[in-house]
């Protein structure tokens, strides 16, 4: 997702707001409206993650749910579940008001 936000021009990029679930590379905020970047404890790939530990980065990381694989890694993963749901929500009533203006 990063490389292709990098290949988008800058005043698309402001209009782009990411949630990325699990992402072996992190999102930094300068490469769109707003990113934020969820980790969960269990997924080890985030050790790796390029920017981490930058400034730029929002990343929220979520303790492993119950059910969850030992890699825990898989978008469908339980751990991920309640994050997305509230994302999801926000999107949804940024839509309805968007529609009535």
């Amino acid at each position: 997702m990063k490389k292709a936000l990098e290949t988008y021009d800058p005043e698309l990029r402001k209009h782009i707001r990411v949630a990325a679930f699990g992402p072996a590379v992190i999102i930094p905020n300068s490469l769109c409206e707003s990113a934020t970047n969820y980790m969960s404890r269990g997924d080890f790939t985030y050790l790796l993650a390029d920017g981490r530990r930058s400034d730029d980065c929002n990343v929220v990381y979520l303790d492993r749910a119950p059910g969850a694989p030992w890699f825990d890694h898989p978008f469908g993963s339980p751990t991920y579940q309640d994050a997305l749901k509230i994302v999801m929500e926000s999107y949804d009533r940024e839509a309805v008001y968007h529609k009535h203006f």
